[in-house]
């Protein structure tokens, strides 16, 4: 698979991709991941000769496929994205279009620029992020989405939100949606699953589960209070399995402490992709309580593996599961222990969830999503003028 060339064409057009991000095993790497790996294995296009991923260090090809027709760059650097793209990539590049997989683009590049804009909640709701964020960060993802010669985001609130709050006219902005990871899938009795369970976990309780880097905006200490709360109103048996590396500046372990949960509360900073299927299959629920999240892909991908999900009453995360879901109708730990209580003792309801996110989720592919940003991609390389005008 993947070794022989799959991209062809006459003299083709040539994309160039912003591979920065590609280092690391959360959201944004974990998307340019699933679509370089698509492309890689199966996505034709007979406009496209060439795929080059610049990136500062070699790529892990033991996560992510390369061929003769997708093929990296290494220009090495140790310099922060933003230098980087401005001082190296913006000379080196010399494809016609580059993507710019997470909001940040070059301020000058020769090539017509299409920029992913994953979200504007930080110019929504600019107290949930830090000092840099909210003095520079929310000005720039804006300016570099309307200097974009395209904008691709997630879904239609997202998009209505990049127009809204970034001033991006609507018929610069493109709709691809996210989907799980090939590895997602529904299991049925798997040991393996079982093992990771019992290693990971220590016995086989039931547990809700949460993933995702363990930012102020996503809410984990309400997520374990509201748990806490179930536990006392309850007395039912479940753990808490929270995934993800913390930012919050305080150790998961103390707050489980301060809620009484320390022998209820399990924190694991990272986990495989496999792990992560094991522990989807298993747990009694997904939940993620952000402030205002516009899209998840944790969230789809436990749709897909048979998880009831827990979210918060947004749009975008509506929009998302199709509103097969425990909604909050805020985010409170009031709400979150109801809705646990919910899945833990509402059998039909769990079921009905369980069966029906899963077939939503399955409707979602990576095949389908990386084809429509290639289309995207090549919408980019015919559009006469490579800028939008700034808006007022």
């Amino acid at each position: 698979m993947g070794e022989n060339p799959i991209l062809v064409g006459g003299p083709g057009m040539r994309v160039g991709v912003d591979a920065w991000r590609i280092h690391g095993h959360t959201g944004v790497p974990r998307y340019i991941e699933n679509i370089i790996n698509s492309w890689s294995s199966g996505i034709t296009s007979t406009d496209v000769k060439q795929i080059t991923l610049y990136t500062p260090e070699p790529i892990d090809q033991s996560r992510v496929l390369l061929n003769g027709s997708v093929k990296e760059q290494v220009i090495h650097s140790y310099a922060h994205q933003l230098v980087w793209q401005n001082t190296i990539l913006s000379r080196v590049c010399d494809t016609d279009v580059l993507w710019c997989p997470a909001y940040v683009t070059p301020i000058f590049c020769r090539a017509r620029i299409v920029v992913t804009t994953h979200d504007a909640t930080n110019t929504i709701h600019p107290e949930l992020y830090g000092l840099g964020d909210r003095v520079f960060y929310k000005y720039f993802y804006g300016w570099c989405a309307r200097h974009a010669t395209l904008v691709i985001t997630n879904n239609n609130q997202t998009r209505a939100d990049i127009q809204n709050y970034y001033g991006v006219p609507g018929d610069r902005i493109r709709v691809v949606p996210l989907a799980p990871a090939q590895i997602f899938r529904k299991l049925e009795n798997d040991e393996d699953a079982n093992a990771t369970r019992l290693r990971l976990i220590g016995d086989y309780r039931p547990y809700f589960l949460s993933v995702g880097k363990i930012s102020g905006r996503r809410n984990v200490p309400l997520v374990i209070e509201g748990f806490a709360r179930f536990r006392e109103k309850t007395g039912l048996p479940h753990r808490l399995v929270v995934v993800g590396r913390s930012g919050l500046g305080r150790n998961i372990g103390e707050l489980a402490k301060d809620f009484g949960l320390s022998e209820h509360l399990i924190h694991i900073d990272y986990v495989t992709d496999e792990e992560l299927l094991h522990l989807y299959n298993g747990t009694e629920a997904f939940v993620t309580a952000a402030t205002y999240e516009a899209n998840s892909l944790t969230t789809i991908e436990a749709q897909v593996c048979g998880a009831p999900v827990v979210i918060p009453d947004v749009p975008g995360m509506v929009e998302m599961t199709a509103g097969i879901a425990v909604i909050l109708p805020q985010v409170g730990a009031k709400e979150i222990s109801e809705a646990m209580e919910k899945l833990a003792t509402e059998h039909n309801l769990h079921r009905r969830l369980s069966e029906e996110g899963h077939i939503h989720a399955s409707g979602f592919s990576w095949g389908n999503t990386s084809q429509g940003i290639l289309s995207v991609l090549e919408e980019a390389a015919d559009i006469s003028s490579p800028a939008l005008k700034e808006s007022k």
